[in-house]
């Protein structure tokens, strides 16, 4: 499959880096359970407003940041799978060196990524993936294939196609997709005799028509 990924708030913790410097020079304690909202300038102090955003800008902001927990070890294992993958990210257009900032921080930590397959737009709706896994409500609701919510409080209002919360349920989500025939997926559920052939304790999983996918 072709997976379009996000890499801010999905592979990188950049609300984390970001309200470690607002925090820091506005002595505030913001964090990331507080950002209820796409618009992150809402919740800083009146004094910061929109002047948040010029953090993105500084040289080397991205280049910096921390993984999320579970992603270079998930993208490795799909890319062993034979998936090809597809980091798609938008760039400040007031940072000059986001784009290549963002393609070295890729680079770094995910040393089997095929570079050609990074691709820095604002437009993900245009972008030719089978599933797109993004954080953003504005992509989510837009993209006009498979959308999966990367669980973040600033997206609870989102209801997508998919939604995981760690990065490991992303990987059993696409192990267990038809590529051909795309249903939604609820990831396990204990069947207790009540389907046929399948006894107490068996863990099954069922798509929502009813039909069993796979057996564990």
């Amino acid at each position: 499959m072709r997976l379009g990924i996000d890499l801010d708030g999905v592979c990188a913790d950049t609300v984390g880096r970001w309200l470690e410097l607002y925090n820091k020079e506005y002595s505030d304690c913001l964090t990331h359970a507080n950002i209820i909202r796409w618009e992150l300038h809402e919740f800083v102090k009146p004094e910061c407003g929109t002047k948040l955003y010029n953090y993105l800008n500084e040289e080397k902001f991205f280049s910096g940041l921390d993984p999320i927990p579970g992603c270079t070890e998930a993208l490795a294992e799909l890319h062993e799978l034979g998936h090809e993958l597809f980091i798609v990210t938008a760039s400040p257009r007031k940072a000059p060196t986001a784009a290549f900032d963002k393609l070295s921080w890729v680079e770094k930590h995910f040393p089997f990524f095929d570079t050609k397959n990074f691709i820095t737009t604002h437009r993900k709706d245009m972008i030719d993936v089978e599933i797109l896994l993004d954080d953003s409500p504005h992509n989510l609701l837009t993209f006009p294939g498979m959308a999966c919510a990367f669980d973040q409080p600033w997206n609870q209002g989102v209801d997508a196609e998919y939604r995981v919360k760690v990065w490991a349920e992303f990987v059993a989500l696409i192990n267990r997709i038809d590529p051909v025939n795309i249903e939604p997926f609820i990831p396990q559920c204990e069947c207790h005799g009540y389907a046929s052939g399948h006894g107490p304790g068996t863990t099954v999983f069922i798509n929502p028509k009813g039909s069993i996918i796979d057996e564990g």
